[in-house]
């Protein structure tokens, strides 16, 4: 009966929807004098709405995106439905929620080639296609670059010490420049990410001290924190600024669409946690969201919820293009004409799965205009509008309304999660796992857990642990292996049942030439975690480094027995045969790797 009620709401909801869009055609489009030809879709990495000075920042962080809102459209209350990179702009550039795109974390997630990305979309309709990215978590082999002429994802300059992981906004720029620049007489499509203001917080000068006050704030404390912060989003606003002046010079800016998001917000130790990923409260999911309509009678700022996941519908929809997709993201141009009747009353769905890596419960969200309903081990309800801060949980003085947003969320799940068939998954190599650990992200695998199980650990428990994780993740990039290996051990005895302390401290007893403490340690994981295909395959390279062939042989046929689907385990395997000379297991392990990822130059080479 539950869903039969909501089919009924949703007819009304639909039916609200075309009466709105068609005062939106009948008002917008007949004073509109300027066809849309081109598009271009910003995005701002780790970008909280309220560090914005048109959001109402007590500082002047985003004068380029403020005029761009005095002539546009700003939308109040806007949601991503996970604060993670890549999930993140999976929905961005789908129009779906996590649990139909299928990708819920930055670590062995790839975007499955079912999805039909915005750029594949345009391409069809004529438009040339480019995407500049900043990060190597968007990098192409996740193949978020689907329908993409051109992809650059190739850092000439990179920012990170390890030379590899981001570039400065500068640079991303510069290549969206020059790339407006060459196809300014086609139909464009460009997507530009901006990773600056991710943490560390490292702004280029003068934005570096922009914000300090007076006195300036104490080193490394929350306002120092803030304050370069706050410098990062005004040099990516400074760096979006040159984008939209290259728009005005090539005299194509007034017929361009231009959307400005972010992907997640910032949490700044609200709720303990000191940067994203975590939770699914405010500070982490509200974001930013600006657009530029060619003919805009007048700039607007709405007040009603919508969510990243409407981004796609909605430049589908004014570029009136058909498509058979089932989007759960709403086109929401109806909203662009001042006073319009429609209300879309949209539910945006969040997740966060980052707990079920420490064997915790999973956080699935709703929220709505006024109020956000979290369900996990002990559920949350929050009115957004006279809490916003998210301190007050109302579900025992509320549980009818938070029954209502629990069976609006669980049919949320039934219409979406997509049990088999995906292929949302890919191998980490050990440099790939280094890179994405690098720019702070906790290795391990999420556990696609959408039950609403409350017999499991709630995250709001497990955030002390989340953290530590992350401090030691710190420790061992910078090589400060003393205070890794004691957050180790702290951790251990905290939760002597998660497998990853004996994971990292297997790691540091290899770097330290321990051979055989790093192999006690991940015996002890495996103990643990005997299904994790990730610990076998890490062990029998110790053993392979020993030459002991056989041993490491058993624990890459246990891998591959838990997963199959490894084409880089099928290599090792090949390799450790070919050294037995076991020519004929080479071989087959070297196709095998192949039916899985066929285009590999070195395996082919080593068939041959």
């Amino acid at each position: 009966m539950r869903i039969s009620k909501w089919a009924k709401i949703s007819v009304v909801i639909g039916m609200v929807a075309l009466l709105g869009a068609s005062w939106y055609f009948f008002h917008f489009n007949a004073s509109k004098k300027t066809e849309i030809r081109n598009v271009v879709l910003i995005s701002m990495d780790t970008t909280r709405a309220d560090a914005l000075s048109c959001y109402g920042f007590k500082y002047k962080t985003t004068p380029n995106i403020d005029a761009l809102a005095n002539e546009g459209i700003l939308f109040e209350n806007t949601y991503s439905p996970i604060s993670l990179t890549m999930p993140a702009h999976s929905t961005m550039l789908t129009g779906m929620i996590p649990p139909a795109h299928g990708v819920h974390d930055n670590m062995s997630y790839q975007l499955p080639a079912s999805n039909e990305t915005l750029a594949e979309i345009l391409k069809k309709e004529g438009f040339v296609t480019g995407g500049i990215i900043s990060s190597f978590v968007l990098d192409s082999q996740f193949a978020l670059d689907q329908g993409f002429d051109y992809y650059n994802d190739d850092f000439t300059d990179p920012r990170s010490p390890l030379g590899f992981n981001e570039r400065l906004g500068g640079e991303t720029a510069q290549c969206a420049m020059q790339w407006l620049e060459e196809h300014q007489d086609e139909k464009m499509f460009m997507f530009i990410h901006f990773y600056d203001p991710h943490r560390s917080y490292n702004p280029p000068d003068p934005y570096k001290t922009m914000f300090y006050g007076s006195p300036p704030p104490e080193p490394n404390s929350l306002e120092h924190l803030q304050a370069h912060y706050a410098g990062e989003l005004a040099y990516t606003d400074h760096c979006i600024g040159r984008v939209i002046d290259t728009l005005k010079k090539l005299e194509v800016y007034d017929s361009t669409l231009i959307i400005v998001t972010g992907d997640h917000g910032e949490m700044f130790y609200q709720h303990g946690e000191v940067t994203h990923g975590y939770f699914i409260y405010q500070g982490n999911v509200r974001v930013p969201l600006v657009i530029k309509v060619p003919g805009q009678p007048e700039p607007l700022r709405i007040k009603n919820t919508v969510g990243i996941v409407d981004i796609v519908p909605t430049i589908c929809s004014l570029l009136n293009i058909e498509t058979p997709l089932k989007f759960q993201g709403q086109d929401i141009s109806p909203y662009f004409v001042p006073d319009g009747p429609v209300d879309l009353k949209r539910h945006i769905y969040c997740e966060s799965l980052a707990a079920t890596k420490y064997k915790g419960n999973s956080l699935l969200g709703i929220v709505n205009d006024q109020y956000k309903y979290i369900q996990t081990t002990r559920p949350e309800l929050y009115d957004i509008v006279e809490d916003p801060m998210e301190s007050i949980n109302l579900v025992s003085e509320e549980p009818h309304r938070a029954r209502l947003l629990q069976d609006r969320l669980k049919q949320i799940l039934e219409e979406t999660v997509v049990a088999d068939g995906l292929d949302n998954k890919t191998e980490l190599d050990n440099e790939t796992l280094a890179k994405l650990e690098s720019l702070g992200y906790v290795s391990g695998d999420v556990v696609e857990d959408f039950a609403f199980d409350q017999s499991k650990t709630d995250p709001k428990d497990l955030i002390e642990y989340h953290s530590d994780t992350s401090k030691t993740m710190g420790f061992l990039i910078g090589g400060e292996y003393e205070k890794a290996r004691e957050k180790c051990l702290k951790m251990i005895a905290d939760q002597p049942d998660l497998y990853k302390p004996y994971f990292n401290l297997a790691g540091i007893a290899n770097v330290e030439g321990d051979t055989e403490g790093s192999i006690k340690y991940l015996k002890q994981a495996i103990v643990l975690e005997p299904e994790n295909a990730t610990l076998h395959a890490y062990l029998s390279d110790i053993y392979y480094s020993q030459k002991k062939y056989e041993l490491a042989i058993t624990h890459l046929n246990k891998s591959i027995e838990i997963d199959s689907e490894q084409y880089k385990v099928h290599g090792k395997l090949a390799t450790v045969y070919y050294d037995l000379e076991d020519y004929q297991n080479s071989f087959k392990h070297l196709q095998e790797s192949l039916l899985i990822k066929p285009d590999q130059p070195a395996a082919l080479n080593k068939l041959a």
